[in-house]
């Protein structure tokens, strides 16, 4: 196993420096909770099953943290003693919240100088599905951390799982580790949307997504950005030339991972360190890879969620005609209405068309109407993004719309 650590929590009491870095467990004690053996035991075997950061070499020091009671050598008993020194444990400290300049959860650590520094485990991109791993700070500010494996194989710096297991102010995600597709603003980087070009000529983001700043806010662990199509374009993944298609971990690994959110579909099925991924979904770009990947896609109410920060294909691809393959998900969406005490409502977008059609489709179904402007709508849709119009003739020759208008037909 690899780590990586960084100063987390400063202890504001005067230390004699210069001490050795150590490896230690910080164990979260709440009021009026027994230290028992069979009570650290079961904490040791929580962190043994859910945590994968965690390893047995971390418990040659366990840190009891917790406000009160836990001064002096009275604290454990000789039963817990003797259990923490089978398992390894050399040294057996307390900590109090008042000593740290903020709050310590419990999980693994490197202590030095009286310091906690954070811990995470490396893995590698074998599947090259990430543009580039991340690293959120105690502030939750988020940083990129480009780190290099073997070969031309990124490395991933996830953290714990196990401080979720503390009861106190827990939050709904927490423990859970995400990617999020590079069309989403990450405040401070580069939403680079798969495309060299477009990356050099757009900021980086001044704010993150409201959509993706919830998920940090709920305790999710960001861990990196995952590859895209380019432009929101329907380039097949194998296709694109920017960026390298991800692996598909199905069958020999050469297999297409499929559409344009194929860089989240392949972090979630080829990795346990990855728990879900947030990708988008126009025209079957999450459907897509999900099904490629062998995951499940989740393609929410278009309304449900604000995206003001992220940057999608056209708005006219979200509506679909109704078939009778949805007989599945109609039936569910009765069982979540009758569940909500809401009662559903079928929209059919053909019949809303033929009975109040927009001037400009003519005597056009929605069918023909459509079959002219799908072709078109990804390349208008680009046109329009920020800062793109400076790609016009300057650096393509000619006239940026007749340009996208002919990739639009060739795809």
């Amino acid at each position: 196993m690899q780590y990586i650590a960084w100063p987390y929590a400063y202890s504001k009491t005067p230390v004699p420096r210069n001490q050795k870095r150590a490896l230690v467990f910080v164990i979260s004690v709440e009021a009026n909770t027994v230290i028992s053996r069979d009570w650290v035991k079961s904490v040791v075997d929580c962190a043994s099953e859910r945590d994968d950061v965690f390893c047995s070499a971390f418990l040659s020091g366990v840190v009891f943290h917790g406000e009160g009671g836990l001064e002096g050598k009275d604290y454990v008993d000789g039963d817990v003693e003797a259990f923490l020194s089978s398992l390894g444990t050399r040294r057996i400290e307390s900590s109090n919240p008042n000593e740290l300049d903020r709050e310590l959860l419990p999980g693994p650590y490197v202590l030095q100088d009286g310091d906690f520094w954070k811990v995470a485990r490396l893995y590698e991109d074998t599947a090259k599905a990430f543009t580039v791993g991340l690293q959120t700070l105690p502030d939750k500010s988020i940083l990129p951390l480009r780190l290099q494996g073997t070969g031309q194989k990124a490395a991933i710096a996830v953290p714990s799982r196990f401080p979720s297991s503390s009861t106190k102010n827990r939050l709904p995600l927490a423990g859970c580790r995400t990617t999020v597709k590079e069309i989403f603003d990450v405040q401070g980087l580069k939403t680079g949307l798969g495309s060299r070009a477009y990356s050099e000529l757009y900021p980086p983001a001044s704010e993150t997504a409201p959509a993706i700043q919830k998920l940090i806010e709920a305790g999710a662990d960001l861990i990196g950005i995952s590859k895209m199509c380019p432009m929101v374009l329907k380039a097949p993944p194998t296709q694109c030339i920017d960026v390298s298609a991800p692996f598909n971990p199905r069958g020999d690994g050469y297999i297409s991972p499929s559409g344009g959110s194929s860089g989240q579909a392949a972090a979630v099925a080829a990795y346990d360190w990855v728990d879900f991924a947030i990708g988008s979904d126009s025209t079957f770009s999450g459907r897509m890879p999900a099904q490629a990947n062998g995951c499940f896609a989740l393609r929410p109410t278009l309304i449900s969620e604000k995206l003001p920060s992220a940057l999608l294909s056209s708005p006219e691809h979200f509506t679909s005609p109704k078939t009778d393959r949805q007989q599945i998900f109609e039936d569910f969406v009765n069982d979540l209405g009758r569940f909500l005490g809401v009662q559903a409502e079928t929209i059919s977008a053909v019949d809303l068309w033929e009975q109040t059609p927009p001037m400009e489709a003519g005597r056009e179904t929605l069918t023909e109407y459509l079959n002219e402007e799908v072709g078109q709508t990804s390349a208008k849709a680009v046109s329009n993004l920020p800062h793109y119009r400076t790609f016009r003739s300057s650096t393509l020759g000619g006239d940026m719309w007749l340009y996208l208008q002919l990739l639009a037909k060739d795809l």
